[in-house]
């Protein structure tokens, strides 16, 4: 006869759900069989990231892969992985929290990966909380932005409720995943609770309350585990010489990363506040500042966008109200507010060989520059290009007037997403990245005189063979590439796409000169032949995405985009 379990048994089985029913998933059946795939190369998405961080190492800056919207439709957290253990990337960009959030959850932890969202911040100021918990960059993007930034960060409270919730829905989160070393950020009590055994009645509740007492005493490493605070060293009394700290050169430092250049602005800028008004800030008889638990928690780190012709977010760099509103924020750092200046960017709007706005927009860039680094305030970092701007031999932005000044040089970033992608057609020597392909579903002949698709719009001149494809507009396929002006690749033969394309299939006229006297088994067209819709597995003389993107007088990365993940299935080519 079975014991009824304790209070502790029953307590872990509440939280542990019954293991899910077993699914089909698309990963389970072969590359062959499956309706429509995206194969992503991912060696040549590492190709076109080492091809750039080429060109921005010529221009003494670093990439920021832009992995927003998926990563173009490439998958954002296998993109992701991928670049930063095959080559050496800890700089994203996405467009949405959310993204961000999916990124840390897929594994991109801090250290050693940053994450900037680079639009503008939405449900503020909760989503602050969001920012602060997964540790990812924000974009402060307006007046109201900041505000709101700036209240957020004056209600300590709220941040310490909203901070309890986030760590006890990631625990949750983790104990109904049935993966839990995919969800990174949760975190973790068993470690605690292995104390309750033995434990019940009042003895169970006051050892709860001990260990929930104990939360706010713990901080959340990378992997998602929690850890007793860093231990702080004591300042002392003593006046030995071989007891006191080496003074510190007074000489230039080199570069040694941005945890530490975002320090020294923010020393140095504490320091300047102190002098100016006679204060300071509990220094020990060493004349060391103490640490204080509130200086050492989790800091939200904030990039100020210039607008300087984009038209779209930012601040206007020849307005005083810019520079006013740097200096608020800077100024809440310097008391401690849970909050770290890290960057100053803009974006360009044609960034080109011919263009002379974007020199303007580069000297309009400089000038609020040089006004924030003449009020004291040094910068982390300055991104300001995108691919098409690094790529621009006539384009040298990272000169010494945007990366030079006091006590650390500014790190210079580059934000890169077509590029990598291999989307830039004017860079030849990019790879393609990206082949759409589906499965023959059917063959039948069509005699002269018969109409194909909705709308009858084609007809057959002759006896013809018709291939139907399974893929649609509703997978992201383009529909204007009907009626003849969309074509597919199928065992090396290039043929038409007729009438409208369906939106789930479409129809291919696969007549050959022979195939429908003599049938040949090896170069006709049956069902379950994979037909290739774009890609550079089509050949020279193929079908590729910049050839289809210049068709349709749209980008290559709005076609990629496009492609509905939930219904054609990505494959990763290792």
């Amino acid at each position: 006869m079975s014991s009824s379990p304790t209070p502790v048994e029953s307590l872990f089985n509440s939280l542990s759900p019954p293991p899910p029913p077993p699914t089909v998933h698309s990963d389970n059946i072969p590359h062959g069989q499956l309706r429509a795939t995206h194969t992503i190369d991912l060696p040549a998405i590492g190709y076109n990231y080492s091809y750039v961080s080429s060109h921005a190492a010529s221009q003494k800056c670093s990439v920021m892969a832009v992995v927003k919207a998926d990563a173009y439709g490439h998958g954002s957290v296998r993109t992701a992985q991928y670049l930063q253990q095959k080559h050496g990337c800890t700089a994203f960009a996405v467009a949405t929290l959310e993204e961000a959030i999916t990124l840390r959850q897929g594994g991109i932890c801090y250290p050693p990966c940053r994450v900037l969202v680079l639009g503008a911040p939405v449900g503020y100021p909760e989503c602050f909380d969001l920012y602060l918990h997964y540790r990812v960059e924000v974009m402060m993007s307006g007046m109201e932005t900041v505000r709101s930034f700036l209240s957020w960060a004056e209600d300590g409270n709220k941040r310490r409720e909203a901070q309890v919730q986030h760590m006890s829905a990631d625990t949750k989160a983790q104990s109904k995943n049935p993966n839990p070393s995919a969800q990174t950020i949760a975190t973790s009590r068993i470690g605690s609770a292995a104390t309750l055994s033995n434990v019940e009645g009042e003895a169970l509740k006051g050892e709860l309350r001990r260990i929930m007492s104990k939360k706010d005493n713990h901080v959340i490493n990378p992997s998602g585990l929690i850890k007793e605070p860093l231990s702080i060293p004591e300042y002392t009394n003593s006046t030995n010489p071989s007891t006191l700290p080496n003074p510190p050169k007074k000489e230039k430092e080199i570069f040694r990363g941005l945890e530490h250049a975002a320090s020294v602005s923010r020393q140095a800028a504490q320091k300047t506040t102190q002098e100016g008004t006679g204060t300071s800030s509990s220094p020990t008889p060493n004349g060391q500042k103490k640490i204080t638990k509130e200086a050492r928690q989790k800091r939200v780190r904030y990039h100020i966008m210039v607008d300087t012709g984009m038209g779209r977010l930012g601040f206007t760099p020849e307005t005083d109200d810019s520079t006013d509103t740097i200096k608020d924020l800077y100024s809440a750092e310097m008391n401690e507010r849970p909050i770290e200046f890290y960057g100053l960017c803009t974006h360009m709007a044609e960034a080109c060989n011919e263009s002379d706005f974007t020199l303007e927009q580069m000297e309009r860039f400089k000038t609020l520059l040089g006004r924030v680094r003449e009020g004291g305030i040094g910068i982390p970092t300055v991104h300001t290009d995108n691919s098409a701007a690094l790529l621009t031999k006539r384009l040298k932005h990272f000169d010494p007037v945007i990366l030079e000044q006091e006590s650390y040089n500014s790190r210079g970033f580059v934000r890169c997403g077509g590029a990598v992608y291999g989307q830039r057609p004017s860079f030849p020597d990019l790879k393609e990245c990206s082949t759409l392909s589906a499965a023959v579903g059917n063959v039948m002949l069509v005699k002269k005189g018969d109409t194909v698709g909705y709308d009858r719009t084609w007809v057959a001149k002759r006896d013809s063979l018709i291939a139907t494809l399974g893929l649609g507009f509703a997978d992201g396929y383009p529909r204007e590439l009907g009626g003849g002006r969309g074509k597919v690749v199928i065992n090396n033969v290039k043929y038409p796409i007729v009438g409208n394309v369906c939106m789930d299939m479409l129809m291919v006229d696969v007549t050959t000169s022979s195939s429908l006297r003599q049938p040949d088994p090896e170069t006709d067209v049956k069902v379950g032949d994979e037909a290739y819709l774009w890609g550079p597995g089509t050949g020279k003389d193929g079908i590729h995405l910049k050839d289809i993107a210049e068709k349709l007088g749209t980008t290559q990365s709005a076609l990629t985009c496009g492609i509905v993940k939930e219904r054609v299935k990505i494959v990763y080519k290792t």
